[in-house]
């Protein structure tokens, strides 16, 4: 399948990232993309926000973005199209 072509990555969903947490920061935000695509946030072959975008939202730096983003993809919640962003995987 590919990717749409009008891609936007505007999003109405906030990934609050705690920072007193236990919880490692890669994890909570796997953890908040993945809930945001459960919850239908983000369909099949749709695209979530940039690395960029996350970094202004969380405040995290970008390999703790892509770490998160790396651990969706081993679990094959998203896929990535270089130059073209990180998007939800469709579910069999």
């Amino acid at each position: 399948m590919c990717p749409p072509y009008q891609v936007h990555y505007l999003s109405h969903v906030e990934f609050e990232i705690d920072f007193r947490s236990k919880e490692p920061s890669y994890r909570q935000l796997a953890r908040k993309i993945r809930e945001a695509i459960a919850a239908g946030e983000y369909g099949p072959d749709e695209p979530i926000p940039s690395v960029s975008a996350l970094q202004k939202e969380t405040k995290l730096a970008k390999t703790t973005i892509q770490h998160a983003l790396s651990v969706l993809q081993a679990e094959g919640v998203v896929y990535s199209v270089v130059g073209r962003g990180t998007f939800v995987k469709a579910q069999d």
